[in-house]
C-alpha cells in the first residue's frame, strides 16, 4: 500500500508542482492552498472524512481505499519538495534548449525531469514514509484483514505486551536515517549536474540568462 500511496502521490506531485511553477495558471494561490491543505487540517479530521466518503462505497478494507486515503496525506508533501526542486533548476538551461529549437516536451524529457530527478526520489522517499507511519487514516479505512504495521503496533501495544515492537521500532529508525541519508546524497549529486551542465553553457556561450543565442 506504501508502494502504491508512493506512485499516486509522484503523479500528483509532478503534475501540480509543473502547473505551479512552469505555466500561468489561473487562481495559483487557491490551487497551491487547495493541494496543501492536507497539511493545516488535522488527521483525524481527514481520516473521519476518508472513512464517510469510502463507507458508503463499500471500500473500507480496501488496500486501494488505504492507499488512497495516504495519497491525500503524502502528495502535499511531495508537491512541496517537488515545487522547491523546480524552482532551483536554472531556468537558463530550459532557454537554451528553446533557443536551439526544442518544444515544451523535449525541454520537459530531456533537460527538466532528468534535473528534478534528485527531488523526484526524494519525494517518493518522503511520500512511502509518511504512508507507511501513518496511524488514523489507516485506523478507520482498515479492516480485521486488512492491517497496516502502525495499526498492528498500536492493537499490540494496546492489548498485550510484545516485545517484538521494541525491535520494529529500532528497525523504523534506522530506516528513517539511512533514507534521509540517501535523499542526502541524491540531492548533493542531482546539484552537481546542474552545476556541471551551466559550466558547459556558460563555456560553450550557448544563451545568456534572457535566453538569448550567443
Amino acid at each position: 500500500m506504501a508502494c502504491l500511496s508512493t506512485v499516486f502521490s509522484l503523479i500528483i506531485g509532478v503534475t501540480a508542482a509543473t502547473a505551479l511553477t512552469r505555466s500561468e495558471l489561473p487562481l495559483r494561490s487557491a490551487v497551491y492552498a487547495l493541494v496543501l491543505g492536507p497539511l493545516v487540517i488535522p488527521q483525524i479530521v481527514t481520516a473521519l472524512g476518508l472513512f464517510l466518503l469510502f463507507e458508503p462505497a463499500a471500500m473500507l478494507g480496501s488496500p486501494i481505499a488505504i492507499a488512497l486515503g495516504h495519497t491525500v496525506l503524502a502528495s502535499p508533501i511531495a508537491v512541496l519538495i517537488l515545487i522547491a526542486t523546480l524552482r532551483g533548476i536554472d531556468e537558463r538551461l530550459e532557454d537554451a534548449a528553446a533557443s536551439m529549437g526544442a518544444n515544451r516536451l523535449t525541454i520537459a524529457r530531456r533537460i527538466t525531469f532528468p534535473l528534478a530527478t534528485p527531488g523526484m526520489i526524494a519525494a517518493a522517499i518522503f511520500s512511502f514514509i509518511t504512508s507507511f507511519d501513518e496511524f488514523y487514516v489507516s485506523q478507520f479505512l482498515s479492516s480485521v484483514d486488512t492491517v497496516t504495521l502502525p495499526v498492528q503496533i498500536y492493537n499490540s501495544l494496546t492489548f498485550d505486551i510484545d516485545p517484538s515492537v521494541t525491535a520494529i521500532s529500532a528497525l523504523l529508525i534506522a530506516g528513517a536515517i539511512l533514507a534521509l541519508a540517501l535523499v542526502a546524497l541524491v540531492r548533493w549529486l542531482g546539484s552537481g549536474r546542474q552545476n556541471s551542465l551551466l559550466s558547459v553553457e556558460t563555456a560553450t556561450g550557448i544563451a545568456t540568462p534572457g535566453g538569448e543565442t550567443v
